[in-house]
């Protein structure tokens, strides 16, 4: 068959199926265009994490938490079984639940002379806040603890190097909390937020019962009543949200010292009190990062550095990246 012929065919062809061509021509537009995009913005994400990773967390910083149990199925914590102990510091539930680390945990850690700046990483999270600048309403949200350990830039406001540390009176706002309050930076800036942290006793079962036997209504109201800590910041600065956030809430960022005060007041009497998710240290100059993850991870510790943890960001958008682009060529290969 002639060249010509086959250009004549194909023609026909065209015109007989106009809805076909469309589609079909959709199909091959919309699949390349998927995987341009994903390509395009993987490489994006991934330049720009690198950017901020290199531009906020010292490259010497290496994050510390507890060894996973031998019988773990995988890091995330899960068992189908496992010894319980009573002492045992653990977060979760019979089923799902982390090693936390203690402050014998820190005193060894300490004493070694190749890290400096240890840190723990404190949770505490009020019950509500209440922004001065807004009369009558009271919000829900997380609070992040300020790192020293990495710097904290800012949109507006203040900025915090790198070994500068937040004083216990100040907190950073999430620039993604300006919509719901409907505020902009400028506004925020200055003004003062309530944090009211609520505490629920858990006293022992034992405990109630003898305090139910002898009649002492006075001990039990007390060992049940639920006690409040009222703590006032500034906000000082307006945060964008940064490549490593991106997984997590937005938080309001508090200083290390009120998150530590807070954390000691919600977790007292608990077998949480004075426990630990994780630590935060800087290698020291002279010592080399691997060797020192090495040997603190031969102390019976988990250790990773700066860099695995932008290696970790970096892989969940090469997963994203590979989503999109196999829908892109699923809708070449079906056109």
């Amino acid at each position: 068959m002639k060249t010509l012929d086959i250009l004549a065919r194909a023609g026909k062809n065209l015109r007989q199926a106009k809805v076909r061509t469309f589609l079909t021509s959709a199909a091959i537009a919309i699949g390349a265009f998927a995987i341009s995009i994903s390509a395009m913005a993987g490489e994006g994400m991934r330049q720009y994490t690198t950017k901020i990773m290199e531009s906020s967390v010292n490259p010497k910083t290496i994050f510390i938490s507890a060894k996973p149990d031998e019988n773990q199925q995988d890091s995330f914590g899960w068992s189908e079984i496992r010894e319980y102990k009573e002492e045992e510091a653990r977060t979760g539930n019979e089923f799902y639940s982390t090693k936390m680390l203690t402050l014998d945990d820190m005193k060894n850690l300490q004493k070694r002379d190749d890290i400096e700046n240890l840190s723990p990483r404190y949770s505490a999270s009020p019950k509500f806040v209440e922004f001065e600048n807004i009369p009558g309403k009271r919000y829900v949200t997380f609070t992040d603890t300020h790192d020293k350990n990495r710097a904290l830039k800012v949109a507006d406001g203040k900025s915090f190097a790198v070994n500068e540390k937040m004083k216990i009176d100040e907190a950073i706002l999430p620039e993604s909390f300006l919509k719901t309050l409907n505020k902009n930076a400028d506004e925020m800036i200055g003004e003062k937020v309530i944090l009211t942290f609520e505490k629920t006793p858990q006293p022992s079962a034992e405990d109630l019962k003898k305090a139910t036997a002898s009649g002492d209504w006075t001990k039990f109201n007390e060992m049940t009543k639920t006690r409040t800590e009222i703590r006032e910041v500034k906000i000082v600065g307006v945060a964008k949200r940064t490549a490593e956030q991106q997984l997590s809430p937005s938080a309001l960022t508090i200083s290390e010292d009120l998150a530590r005060e807070m954390e000691d007041f919600l977790n007292e009497g608990t077998p949480l009190y004075q426990k630990y998710g994780s630590f935060s240290a800087i290698v020291k100059d002279g010592s080399k990062i691997d060797e020192v993850q090495r040997a603190i991870s031969d102390a019976g510790y988990q250790v990773n550095t700066a860099k695995e943890a932008e290696n970790a960001i970096q892989q969940v958008v090469n997963v994203l990246q590979g989503i999109t682009s196999g829908f892109g060529l699923l809708a070449l290969l079906v056109s």
